[in-house]
């Protein structure tokens, strides 16, 4: 290996991690793509098997098992994110998912069993006090497996297992054991997280020479354990099992890390408070139960908040009628304006803002705020005219042999404004090509994606036709009172 200095090789990384963002940019336009290909032909997002096998050829890549796990983790995190990017295209689509899940109004935590991983004083344990309450029947169970057996085999009606940590990223196990059981997740909650170094009531700091926690809080305090290099790390199964590895010894060399309740449930003495380097670190927890349920107003399928909001202000028939309105912002607050006059301010709360109106025709404005007040954005939707236009939009101006071009057909005013509203049956002939699919977002349509004839969902639909290279793509669209022509050049 050549002789490099610190900041040669920090510009050799610098390079590497440009590539790496140019790539993954390159990689989630081509997520897009697959997103709107399966938009089209009604294909589900997740695909359990393809993701089985593009992680085993992946992982195969690396030379060593540690980079292999590396690689196992990195690839499982990006097709986490290809699927959430998959998922807001789909909703942005106006399609809502397929997912067989039952909507009800709140789970029944009322007389539920509710298993946790680890012992009294853990995050797990916290974590399902803070969803179900303080006097809520739970139990512990000795692994993340174990708490899902626990449900699927009817022992208890939820389960509560960490998900994601701000710090240290996703927990991979339990996506693993999601794919493998027949659990559901219906709920979730974040945990604020806080180790201290915990001790026997007689220990100082200069006793420790080993230290016991889960690996993730081993790694979250990584900052101030590598700083007593003389003590030694060792993994538990939980950060609570640590504590009581600690008070059970009787070793006044011994400390764990752990939170201060598991401290106090222990008897231990906080030798250290706060030792992990991000203090705004939480753990993300899912709640798991036997049959698939969702909760009203509170579905989430990813990280991302689903809702039925669309970007328009063109609803006919519904002026003087209550509306919510959600603005999504990265800001302090927001404030709307309807036809020039304030609705209201509201904090922008994970970068969005509810706000409850009545519909008015015209101009909506939301006004984005710092923290200083200072005004550092604004977007206004406008109500569409009377007049309706169909607007056959190919995505890309020239196709070449044999290729694919897809066409957005959606209403619009004479100025381009989206009109939802309108529904209408349209037809679609192709000359110069084939027409390989036609379809709506609508969650469920009759026929198929080869038919013709589409009805419109919320004004819009899509034509996929494939260039036979005998000419320009001539495509002709009409509905129930005028058709429309547009030509697509062959390369």
């Amino acid at each position: 290996m050549e002789n490099l200095d610190l900041k040669e090789i920090r510009n050799k990384l610098d390079e590497i991690d440009t590539q790496l963002v140019g790539l993954f940019e390159k990689r989630m336009a081509l997520c897009s793509d697959v997103a709107e290909f399966k938009i089209q032909t009604g294909k589900k997002v997740y695909d359990g098997e393809r993701e089985r096998q593009k992680l085993e050829a992946v992982t195969a890549m690396a030379g060593n098992d540690f980079n292999k796990k590396g690689v196992y983790e990195l690839f499982s995190q990006i097709m986490t994110i290809s699927r959430k990017l998959q998922y807001g295209l789909l909703i942005r689509h106006g399609q809502a998912l397929e997912t067989g899940f039952t909507m009800t109004d709140s789970l029944k935590k009322e007389g539920a069993r509710i298993a946790y991983q680890g012992v009294e004083g853990s995050y797990g344990h916290g974590a399902a006090l803070k969803y179900f309450g303080q006097d809520a029947d739970v139990y512990h169970v000795k692994s993340m497996e174990d708490a899902m057996l626990e449900v699927e085999e009817g022992r208890a009606d939820f389960a509560v297992l960490p998900i994601e940590n701000s710090s240290a990223g996703a927990v991979s196990d339990n996506y693993d054991l999601l794919v493998k059981h027949n659990v559901y997740i219906v709920g979730e909650t974040e945990l604020p997280v806080s180790h201290a170094l915990l001790g026997l009531p007689g220990a100082t700091l200069e006793d420790i020479h080993q230290v016991y926690s889960h690996p993730q809080a081993l790694m979250q305090c990584s900052r101030y354990l590598n700083s007593h290099r003389q003590w030694r790390q060792i993994s538990m199964e939980n950060t609570a099992v640590s504590a009581k590895k600690v008070l059970e010894d009787g070793d006044v060399t011994q400390a764990a890390v752990a939170s201060e309740i598991a401290g106090k449930l222990y008897d231990l003495k906080v030798l250290e408070p706060s030792i992990n380097y991000n203090k705004n670190n939480a753990t993300r927890f899912i709640i798991l139960a036997k049959d698939p349920v969702y909760q009203k107003e509170k579905f989430r399928l990813t990280g991302w908040q689903l809702t039925k909001a669309l970007e328009s202000w063109a609803w006919d028939g519904c002026n003087g009628e209550p509306a919510k309105v959600e603005v999504y912002a990265r800001a302090a607050q927001v404030e709307l304006f309807i036809n020039g006059k304030s609705a209201g301010k509201k904090k922008v709360k994970k970068c969005r803002a509810n706000f409850n109106i009545t519909y008015q025709n015209g101009e909506i404005t939301a006004v984005s705020y710092d923290e200083n007040g200072r005004e550092i954005n604004r977007y206004s939707l406008h109500t569409a005219g009377k007049e309706t236009v169909l607007q056959v939009r190919p995505e890309e101006k020239t196709v070449k042999p044999e290729g694919l071009a897809f066409i957005q057909l959606q209403y619009t005013d004479s100025k381009g404004i989206w009109k939802p509203m309108e529904k209408h049956n349209i037809k679609v002939t192709v000359e110069n090509g084939v027409l390989k699919g036609l379809g709506s977002p609508a969650p469920y349509v009759k026929g198929n994606y080869t038919d013709h004839t589409v009805a419109t969902y919320y004004g819009e639909a899509m034509a996929v036709v494939q260039a036979d290279g005998n000419g320009p793509v001539k495509v002709t669209v009409a509905d129930e009172e005028r058709f429309y022509v547009v030509e697509i050049p062959c390369e």
